[in-house]
């Protein structure tokens, strides 16, 4: 703890704007007339991180595709994505078991969205991925 009392002794004045200085072209992307795409294909958090990154200037392009999480196939376009839209399109949910409750019974995480379930309902272990119809 420092021995110094009351105010610092630089205080803000304004609040931090990302690229202040640089003056961005109407027609680029995230200019007046091509606004930054709306954010999908992510969970909530993911996109409030996201939200987060470009509002600051964090926000990092991919200069190549990256490998998709679930078709191991190089697909993924987006920053920040793990899942290429092919895997998002199919109708398979992958889901974690956290563990038991009783026999036959488990606790799990969708690791994707859960469009489509409720809670309580029955499922057949067929030893491969979940699929909802």
């Amino acid at each position: 703890m420092g021995s110094r009392q009351g105010q610092p002794k630089h205080q803000n004045k304004f609040a931090w704007v990302p690229n202040a200085g640089v003056k961005i072209n109407e027609t680029e992307v995230g200019g007046r007339f091509r606004p930054l795409s709306e954010i999908t294909g992510v969970c909530h958090l993911c996109r409030e991180q996201i939200a987060w990154k470009r509002k600051y200037g964090k926000y990092k392009k991919l200069t190549k595709p990256t490998k998709c999480q679930k078709c191991t196939k190089r697909n993924v376009r987006q920053a920040y994505h793990k899942c290429c839209l092919v895997a998002k399109v199919s109708r398979q949910l992958f889901i974690q078991v956290i563990g038991a409750i009783v026999d036959n019974v488990v606790r799990t995480i969708a690791m994707d969205g859960t469009e489509g379930l409720v809670r309580g309902r029955r499922v057949l272990n067929t030893g491969g991925p979940i699929t909802v119809s």
